[in-house]
């Protein structure tokens, strides 16, 4: 299994600006997934700007699984700086990531659950010390700053990589399909 990740992992070892810009700052988001983005948010903005106080229900109309949003302090950068109402383009953005996390989750969970085998782990994150064993074994010479970089990826200045940065890592080299 070990060598399977490590074919997996060098076939699909390159990120793009491209890539990263798609998931990270599309230039449209597909006509479907915006479709159900605006239905969702209509319900709670017809009489009044949607709040703070209406992310958990607005998540689960959407059907997001628990898994990609517990634990997440993003969650205050969804709002017009210093108030509690939605700027709805930030909103838009999440919801579109955290809808391509929906719809890949069983290949998230996949992958991830194979990443936490190959590691030996049942840890429910990744450190970078675990990334650097995992870097040696599969011998993808990974330099350690990127190997950094992973556990940093949305910014958190954590030492930890979770199920959902690890989906947000997939968003960006492109992995996630619509």
């Amino acid at each position: 299994m070990l060598q399977t990740l490590g074919k997996e992992a060098k076939a699909k070892s390159h990120i793009t600006k491209r890539s990263i810009e798609e998931f990270t700052s599309p230039d449209k988001i597909p006509t479907e997934i915006e479709d159900e983005i605006l239905d969702k948010y209509s319900q709670y903005s017809l009489e009044s700007d949607m709040t703070l106080k209406s992310i958990p229900r607005y998540l689960k109309d959407l059907e997001i699984p628990k898994l990609f949003t517990k634990n997440n302090l993003y969650i205050n950068d969804l709002t017009v700086e210093g108030t509690d109402i939605i700027d709805f383009d930030k909103l838009l953005l999440n919801s579109f990531q955290l809808i391509k996390f929906r719809d890949n989750k069983d290949i998230i969970i996949e992958t991830w659950n194979l990443l936490r085998y190959e590691l030996k782990t049942t840890k429910e994150h990744i450190n970078l010390v675990d990334l650097i064993k995992l870097n040696n074994e599969l011998k993808l010479n990974l330099d350690d700053r990127l190997l950094l970089g992973m556990i940093n990826v949305n910014g958190q200045n954590t030492v930890n990589l979770t199920i959902v940065d690890f989906a947000y890592i997939m968003g960006k080299m492109g992995e996630l399909t619509t």
